[in-house]
């Protein structure tokens, strides 16, 4: 968002949520103050007036913090445009499908944002709760920043549960160039990149008083059902896939097709322990 138009960026950008049949869609530029554009402002204003009048109305709302406003200011056809700081509205929202983060990167970029990126982890730290507590084993996190941004926080992104799956660079050309050398910059290679990195959140299962993933709980229900492992083989038609992909627990495992999954619940329920049914089932 730019406030009226000279060039001047908000405290607290727009945050959007969408909502569909699969879920929502976080999509936030965080900030830690709340100036909002002013709905008075006229073309025929020059922009350094308009950046009195500003600075004026931000002094002001510091003062008198606004109310946060947890409703869309603008809605249609299921997205909605939210004014305001975003650790306000993630309380009030269904759970995502999809988080698209565009936060600090620490550069100075906003009023708000960390001037080096030593504080990002802090910054973000409440925001990574939020989207954490939030999510399901279908939530996708889209994480835009700076390579070495993106650095800093990933070990946050970690420790809740975030599993990296890859990193995409946007190249911004040679025309970025020009408005971001000095004498300083010259010296290296001039910076035209951004990164969106995509994670995803690993489904944990209650075993007895441990959570494990998916890979281990596909395992634990066979074993629980008094199955040989070779078994699984004949549950789903292959020769050995089934020992070999999905009850493994090194690195060769993945999920089972959802018919061979249809098919593993289908034989331990039938074949296995009766106490011990139903099998695969949360």
């Amino acid at each position: 968002m730019q406030v009226g138009g000279c060039g001047r960026q908000a405290g607290a950008w727009p945050t959007l949520m969408r909502r569909g049949r699969g879920g929502s869609i976080f999509l936030a530029d965080h900030g830690e103050t709340t100036i909002p554009a002013d709905p008075t402002f006229a073309p025929s204003k020059s922009c350094a007036d308009h950046e009195r009048d500003l600075d004026s109305e931000t002094a002001t709302r510091r003062r008198h913090p606004p109310i946060p406003r947890t409703f869309p200011a603008a809605e249609d056809r299921g997205v909605g445009i939210y004014l305001g700081n975003a650790l306000d509205m993630y309380p009030h929202w269904p759970s995502p499908v999809v988080i698209i983060s565009d936060g600090a990167y620490g550069v100075s970029g906003f009023p708000g944002d960390t001037p080096t990126i030593e504080g990002l982890r802090e910054w973000y730290r409440p925001h990574v709760s939020a989207w954490s507590e939030a999510s399901t084993g279908e939530t996708t996190l889209w994480f835009w920043n700076t390579e070495i941004g993106w650095a800093t926080v990933h070990p946050l992104l970690a420790e809740f549960g975030w599993e990296y799956v890859g990193c995409n660079t946007w190249d911004k050309g040679i025309a970025h160039v020009s408005g971001n050398t000095n004498s300083k910059t010259l010296r290296r290679f001039p910076v035209v990149t951004e990164v969106c990195v995509q994670y995803v959140r690993s489904p944990k299962f209650r075993v007895g008083s441990r959570d494990v993933d998916m890979k281990e709980w596909l395992r634990w229900e066979w074993t629980r059902a008094g199955l040989p492992l070779n078994r699984a083989n004949e549950a789903c038609g292959v020769r050995n896939a089934a020992t070999r992909k999905y009850l493994t627990q090194d690195h060769l495992w993945y999920f089972p097709p959802p018919d061979a999954f249809q098919r593993l619940v289908d034989f331990a329920n039938l074949h296995g322990h009766p106490e011990g049914r139903p099998y695969f089932s949360l």
